[in-house]
């Protein structure tokens, strides 16, 4: 049981580490000006004007706050059905 709880807190430092180095590597990040996803952005501004290309911007964020929407509902859904059995581990009659 001991290990468990060992390897439990070591993925919890490494968690906690790995949160600490991630404003660093942000900052770290640089843009190309040939890379393939800048390209492809500047063709449909080009292409559609600044206000089709405002929406269709909108359009996919908002399409990625419903596909982080429902990954953040399934990783409470798992950590709900999970917890309730690792309670019954611990519990001394």
């Amino acid at each position: 049981m001991g290990n468990i709880l060992n390897k439990i807190k070591e993925a919890i430092e490494t968690m906690y580490n790995q949160l600490i180095l991630l404003p660093d590597r942000i900052d770290t990040v640089t843009f190309d000006e040939n890379f393939v996803v800048t390209k492809f952005l500047g063709l449909i501004h080009y292409i559609l004007g600044t206000p089709l290309y405002a929406l269709f911007c909108l359009f996919l964020l908002i399409g990625a706050g419903f596909i982080l929407y429902n990954i953040a509902k399934k990783i409470i859904n798992v950590i709900g059905i999970i917890l309730p059995k690792i309670k019954e581990m611990f519990i001394i009659p």
